[in-house]
């Protein structure tokens, strides 16, 4: 990839994963710790915690073992 494409991809990661873009950059690790399911659960689970508290306290509630797993 020419450098002019590779700066354009680094600045667009730059942004999305700033305050601003309001990303959060997965991990490898995260993928591999539930490759079965075939996403990152942490950061799913950061994510509804902090975009839907009330939905994922009464979540909590119903789940008769650990919410994050169940999710």
């Amino acid at each position: 990839m020419p450098d002019n494409e590779k700066q354009f991809e680094t600045d667009i990661e730059a942004f999305l994963v700033s305050t601003q873009g309001g990303w959060t950059k997965a991990t490898e690790a995260g993928y591999r710790a539930h490759a079965a399911k075939g996403l990152d659960l942490g950061t799913l689970v950061e994510f509804v915690k902090t975009t839907q508290p009330k939905a994922w306290g009464r979540f909590e509630r119903q789940c008769n073992n650990d919410a994050e797993e169940s999710l």
